[in-house]
């Protein structure tokens, strides 16, 4: 990789998103490259802490406390405004308006840009620039013998087990179709339904989209890094454009757990459980 390039970060605005990230940002800059962070308002002193660029993701949609402000209103409410807010982060991205014109004036010469993220994803191949998918847990395409990540199935590398996979994800984005009708009908249409509609408005072919996934769906064009460790993940087929990486950032600011209270001659166990600080 030649020294000095602008590499473009966008995660799902979120912390927990974000903190997977910082190792390999911080890689990044130590071979030279300026590294500059897409986000929200309120998560602009969380990324600078860790003394990294930011570059505003529409903030006139996202303005701050927008996170506090949602957790406040009703189910019903709360998901309306998502659909609403997802539909004019579509129109800006499709006129290039807001910070779909910023991101095209800087021109990154890489875009990192988080599965979850369709906007962003779908942004950089419309402008034509170099794209990479990143993953900050297992992987969500639909894999031979292995079962939806939110399926309480364990594996099994048997022809039953493979069988019992296979239902799984039949099952899986049967009740996601049907969930996204009757949420289309209360007006909160769920965000993975509304990226696949978006997609050809953006001059994506659907054909190019990866729809068999837990989450958002997937361009399939897209290399993949994932920032857990493969021996984390079950015995996935290889995909020759995906590769593992390690995220733990040692370096990352904030307070440091105190392992005073903890009886030293008692057996640790230690479950990460996801979470947003």
């Amino acid at each position: 990789m030649v020294s000095g390039r602008t590499i473009l970060i966008g995660m799902l605005q979120e912390t927990g998103h974000l903190n997977p990230t910082f190792k390999l940002a911080r890689t990044l800059r130590a071979r030279g490259h300026r590294v500059v962070y897409s986000a929200i308002p309120d998560l602009f002193s969380h990324i600078e802490a860790e003394g990294f660029e930011t570059l505003p993701w529409f903030p006139e949609l996202s303005p701050s406390g927008l996170a506090a402000a949602s957790a406040a209103r009703g189910l019903l409410s709360r998901r309306r405004a998502i659909t609403r807010r997802f539909e004019a982060l579509t129109d800006q991205v499709a006129t290039g308006a807001g910070a779909a014109g910023s991101i095209a004036e800087t021109r990154p010469d890489l875009v990192l840009a988080d599965v979850n993220e369709p906007h962003l994803t779908l942004l950089a191949r419309k402008l034509g620039l170099p794209l990479l998918a990143v993953n900050t847990s297992l992987p969500q395409t639909k894999a031979r013998g292995i079962a939806p990540l939110r399926a309480p199935l364990s594996f099994e590398p048997t022809l039953k087990g493979q069988l019992r996979a296979e239902l799984s994800w039949q099952r899986f984005l049967l009740a996601r179709r049907a969930s996204a009708r009757v949420a289309g009908l209360l007006g909160m249409c769920p965000p993975y339904e509304l990226a696949r509609r978006m997609a050809p408005r953006l001059g994506v072919d659907p054909r190019e989209l990866d729809v068999n996934t837990v989450y958002m769906p997937q361009l399939r064009s897209a290399p993949e890094i994932v920032l857990c460790p493969e021996c984390f993940d079950f015995p996935r087929p290889a995909r020759p454009a995906r590769s593992y990486v390690e995220s733990i950032d040692l370096e990352r600011s904030g307070q440091h757990f105190d392992f005073a209270g903890i009886p030293a001659e008692k057996p640790l166990v230690y479950c990460a459980l996801g979470g947003q600080l």
